[in-house]
């Protein structure tokens, strides 16, 4: 099965090494052109999130593509050889189980979340909308995210869980004594970032400064909270002497808050700081300042293996079902290389018995067109009755003898 995935993850490697290989909008275009551009990769998908980064690669039959597809992360990002070492490599089946497992939940720092499931789902669809996706890759995205949802309805993982962003806030609420009469500023719109307003609201908070580079996209949010204040993210720091704690997931290639900047407005203010962003927008030295306690998305790590220990069943009853998706999906792929080969005969067999009862027909002078195309068509019949046999065998015989006759057979006709 020629499917690989190359990837790293919060498990791998910690935040700095995971920002080196994080990815804004732009650089999506610019990876996926050179994958595109490579003769002997089908298709990708590009899975990036805050903590992972994996590449799930179609390539073309008796390839080897794991050391090709590294030199276009590797140039793509500016890492050097030897960084490969820092990458996981998982190939045909064990790639299948990673994605249905990392669709599920399983994977994630926060055991059974449910943002990971939508961030699997823009993938795909990004990957579709740059027409670097097949029919391969596709059903496999799609019959991982049928399954996550089936996991989640079955096992009520996600009922068993909390997310970071409820994670941070219950931090929050701990370190500052309760959040009612509190204010916090959260910059940045996306799915954590509103999640961590709305957890916040639900706690009681008394006022949140929402601050975003476009205000047009925070429009709903503070429809539905009415805590909800917004700023210019230019007023990110007007704020910070006012607030209890911060709150920042955006996608910034660099810092949004640096230390001099933050020492100056935050006038020594006791400040709860979450940074959920990768790579980080609060500068790491700000943690060291006396008032502030600075948290990023690694520290979530610690907390969601103290809980997985309560849910080990509900991840047994997931894999079973998981397992039964995959090995469905492999005799799907498997069927399908099969199919390809025998249209491949087709193709073949209808090619050379035309040619060949022309040339015969115009030897012999069989008369008119009408003639011809009986002669042709009576041909063609033969030989597809003659292929029926071979057709069926291959249709009916287990998988891995039919692979190796099919191997031959594409080698005989290519």
């Amino acid at each position: 099965m020629n499917i690989t995935c190359i990837g790293i993850d919060y498990n791998k490697e910690d935040i700095d090494f995971r920002s080196r290989v994080a990815f804004t909008e732009s650089k999506y275009s610019i990876v996926y052109s050179r994958f595109k551009e490579h003769e002997n990769i089908l298709s990708v998908v590009i899975l990036a999130t805050c903590n992972r980064t994996e590449f799930y690669i179609h390539y073309k039959e008796d390839k080897e593509i794991e050391s090709e597809a590294y030199e276009i992360i590797k140039d793509s990002f500016g890492l050097e050889h030897e960084d490969i070492d820092r990458f996981y490599f998982h190939k045909s089946e064990l790639a299948l189980l990673h994605i249905f497992k990392v669709a599920s939940g399983l994977e994630s720092m926060v055991l059974g979340e449910d943002q990971i499931l939508s961030q699997v789902k823009l993938a795909q669809s990004r990957a579709m909308e740059l027409n670097c996706t097949d029919r391969v890759l596709n059903k496999i995205f799609s019959e991982a995210i049928a399954c996550a949802k089936e996991v989640k309805s079955r096992t009520q993982i996600s009922q068993n869980k909390l997310s970071i962003s409820s994670i941070a806030v219950e931090l929050i609420e701990n370190e500052v004594g309760g959040l009612v009469g509190k204010k916090a500023l959260v910059v940045g719109i996306g799915e954590m970032s509103k999640l961590a307003v709305k957890n916040l609201c639900s706690k009681g908070i008394s006022l949140i400064y929402l601050a975003n580079r476009n205000l047009q996209k925070c429009q709903q949010i503070q429809q539905e909270c009415k805590e909800v204040e917004l700023i210019e993210f230019s007023q990110r720091y007007d704020v910070l002497s006012e607030v209890d704690a911060i709150i920042s997931s955006t996608a910034a290639p660099h810092v949004i808050f640096d230390y001099d900047k933050f020492l100056l407005n935050s006038k020594n203010r006791k400040i709860i700081a979450v940074d959920m962003a990768v790579p980080r927008d609060i500068d790491d030295v700000i943690g060291s300042l006396e008032n502030v306690k600075l948290y990023n998305v690694d520290y979530f790590k610690l907390v969601s293996q103290q809980n997985a220990s309560l849910r080990l069943k509900l991840v047994e009853d997931a894999i079973e079902i998981i397992r039964e998706y995959v090995n469905k999906l492999i005799t799907w792929i498997e069927e399908g290389s099969i199919h390809n080969l025998l249209s491949m005969v087709d193709n073949y067999t209808d090619k050379h018995v035309t040619e060949n009862a022309t040339s015969v027909m115009y030897k012999l002078e069989l008369g008119d067109s009408l003639n011809r195309t009986e002669v042709t068509e009576y041909a063609l019949n033969v030989t597809n009755k003659t292929l029926k046999k071979i057709v069926l065998k291959l249709k009916t015989m287990p998988i891995e003898k039919s692979k190796q006759y099919a191997s031959m057979l594409e080698e005989l006709l290519g």
